[in-house]
């Protein structure tokens, strides 16, 4: 069974994504929509975040997912929350995602090319609050006396 036709094979030398990436004009990122699927605080990214000697108190991960004409997507970072409670993206590691960006030719944008694209995306996302919601409903409730 073939993978999905990507939304945008048109603009590519193959019709169809055989390493099921969905790839999107470069100048077409923005407009992607995308909805939380899921945050969680992971103890792993945790141990990243002091190894690189950021400065996270709770770290974890989040994803987002859309669907671009059909095509299912799916953008994922971690996250860390700094001591003031101030949420930020770990930036120092890329995202996760389906998403390929391509550019005017039709050429698979490299990874380190399309990070500021993605990142910028995820700025353009709610996703702090989803975070801090889920912050604050694992921390145990105060006991009454």
């Amino acid at each position: 069974m073939s993978p999905p036709a990507c939304p945008h094979a048109a603009y590519l030398p193959q019709m169809y994504s055989r390493d099921y990436y969905c790839r999107v004009p470069q100048r077409k990122v923005a407009e992607l929509r995308l909805q939380h699927s899921a945050t969680i605080a992971e103890a792993s990214v945790l141990n990243e975040v002091r190894h690189l000697r950021l400065p996270g108190r709770v770290a974890g991960i989040t994803e987002w997912q859309g669907v671009e004409q059909g095509y299912p997507i799916s953008l994922g970072w971690d996250w860390m929350e700094l001591q003031d409670g101030d949420i930020r993206p770990v930036m120092v590691i890329p995202p996760r995602t389906n998403i390929r960006l391509i550019d005017a030719k039709g050429y698979d944008v490299p990874e380190a090319s399309a990070a500021p694209f993605l990142w910028a995306l995820i700025a353009s996302l709610p996703w702090p609050g989803f975070v801090s919601r889920m912050i604050l409903d694992e921390k145990p409730l105060p006991r009454r006396a």
